[in-house]
């Protein structure tokens, strides 16, 4: 899972992230806007429905996998 500084996050599977190829190397995880940085970078537990930053608990379950390297999705807190 990534979090953006604009709360945009993406999840995707980590077998799209090849560790034994020379090319793996630097992979885009996800699409920044110029101003615009990683937060947060996790790997999830199987299973996991929330995650908590900031004091503030958000929904894992309503983030959508995606391909790596796409733009994430807005996320909101459900609790504080």
């Amino acid at each position: 899972m990534i979090v953006t500084n604009a709360f945009l996050a993406l999840t995707f599977k980590l077998e799209e992230v090849s560790t034994l190829k020379r090319i793996s190397k630097g992979v885009k995880a996800i699409e920044l806007n110029s101003s615009d940085y990683v937060k947060i970078s996790q790997i999830l537990d199987v299973g996991a429905k929330s995650f908590e930053y900031e004091d503030k608990k958000y929904s894992i379950e309503k983030i959508r996998i995606r391909k790596r390297g796409n733009r994430g999705q807005n996320i909101k807190p459900f609790s504080k």
